[in-house]
């Protein structure tokens, strides 16, 4: 048999796959967006029921607090399932504002145990430019070590009461502008002016 009629045998045997590959992609594809929309819904959601708490000045009604907790329990919910089936969401899987999504879930989650367990995923997407910034590692550890009764340690949370900020307490306080400028965050000074603009009634 001549060789070129082999080459087109072959070359038929070898379309096929391709053609199953590109199905692959077109479904990833359509998956991946059906997952990244369904993320920034949640977030949107999140950060609606969260509005009036710059509104009233961080002064929330019973009501109110109940609210952000009925709607931040349903989406750790939602956001477990995905990382049972997907792992911790990827820039691949669901581009960055997807992954930025997932992040602010976690941060707002009231399940401790979740948002320990997320950690090092976070810090791992972060390490690998992943779409997690140095600035989101710091507020999520410093969140954990202080639900640990445990100094912060880039000194991102505080209390605000009456326009008046009081940051909780820094593991080696003359340091913290050092630890916060290797994460991308600006003075801690600085940091102050600027949450006391923002809850000014």
């Amino acid at each position: 048999m001549p060789y070129f009629l082999k080459s087109k045998r072959v070359m038929r045997y070898l379309m096929l796959p391709v053609a199953m590959c590109c199905l692959s992609a077109s479904a990833f594809a359509q998956q991946n967006t059906a997952l990244s929309q369904m993320l920034l819904a949640m977030k949107y959601q999140d950060q609606a029921v969260r509005e009036v708490v710059k509104q009233s000045g961080g002064d929330l009604t019973a009501a109110q607090v109940k609210h952000i907790q009925k709607t931040d329990n349903k989406h750790t919910r939602q956001l477990k399932a995905i990382v049972d089936k997907h792992g911790w969401p990827s820039l691949s899987l669901v581009g960055e504002d997807g992954v930025q999504a997932a992040f602010l879930l976690v941060q707002h989650s009231p399940d401790f145990t979740f948002q320990q367990a997320m950690l090092p995923h976070i810090h791992r997407a972060y390490q690998n430019d992943e779409g997690i910034s140095g600035q989101e590692v710091a507020l999520l550890t410093d969140r954990i070590l202080i639900k640990k009764g445990q100094p912060q340690k880039y000194g991102t949370q505080a209390d605000i009461a009456a326009n008046t900020v009081t940051f909780l307490p820094i593991e080696d306080a003359d340091n913290v502008d050092e630890r916060r400028a290797q994460m991308g965050l600006p003075p801690l000074a600085e940091y102050k002016n600027m949450l006391e603009h923002f809850y000014a009634k």
